[in-house]
């Protein structure tokens, strides 16, 4: 099992959340990640 994780936050995050992107959607959203620092 995985090592459960605290966010930035200090919030404990069980849920899963998935959709589908177009591939400039995708490219947008890693952009985004990245510049953020924080994971997807």
């Amino acid at each position: 099992m995985s090592v459960k994780k605290v966010d930035q936050q200090g919030c404990w995050r069980s849920k899963t959340v998935s959709f589908r992107v177009s591939p400039k959607e995708n490219k947008q959203i890693e952009i985004a990640v990245k510049l953020s620092g924080m994971g997807k």
